[in-house]
């Protein structure tokens, strides 16, 4: 069952790492990840906007669109980033 979830975090982690490219979106992944995070405060001060703010968009939209296997809006590409940011934070500490 921990390696199941291990392995679910670091796909997510693998995705991260493709849609993105500034060092400062680790810098700033880390922070919100050191932090009691909840959906309630997850963008307290604007942390989490502003770590979506980093990811690269074509990037994104590309890998989204290859396992889509469709084009997708970008509306629906910053729900997907949105999304799977979120899930790998709230994921993170089963990993500990």
């Amino acid at each position: 069952m921990a390696n199941a979830k291990y392995e679910e975090i670091s796909e997510l982690a693998h995705t991260l790492a493709e849609v993105q490219c500034a060092y400062s979106f680790e810098e700033q992944l880390i922070q919100i990840m050191n932090t009691a995070v909840t959906s309630a405060n997850i963008n307290e001060f604007g942390r989490f906007d502003k770590l979506k703010q980093q990811v690269d968009m074509a990037k994104a939209k590309a890998h989204f669109e290859k396992l889509e296997g469709k084009p997708l809006s970008d509306f629906q590409v910053r729900m997907k980033i949105d999304q799977m940011l979120k899930e790998f934070i709230s994921r993170s500490d089963l990993a500990e």
